[in-house]
């Protein structure tokens, strides 16, 4: 999915108005802070360059690409894979 979504933005202009959970796959590759909402709540990610890679902060926990962090980061105990249909409003924090 993430080779998709990659390539995708390879081909057009990325929105970060019309940005979701998947378009994190495109946005997670370089530093940054990001927010995402759920039920009103922002969840806040930090992306930092660490030896040439970045490495995804969520948390208090760091995960070494936004594969990992799909395969655990969790919120109120339930992993972001399977709510990602409540994750709305991607948002790059100043």
């Amino acid at each position: 999915m993430g080779r998709i979504i990659r390539f995708l933005y390879q081909l057009t202009p990325f929105d970060i108005n019309r940005a979701d959970f998947y378009d994190l796959f495109y946005l997670l590759q370089k530093p940054g802070k990001y927010s995402i909402k759920r039920n009103r709540k922002k969840l806040h990610i930090e992306v930092i360059e660490e030896d040439g890679t970045p490495a995804i902060g969520y948390n208090g926990k760091w995960y070494r690409s936004f594969e990992e962090f799909c395969q655990k980061a969790e919120v109120d105990g339930k992993k972001f894979t399977t709510i990602y249909d409540e994750l709305y409003f991607v948002e790059e924090v100043q």
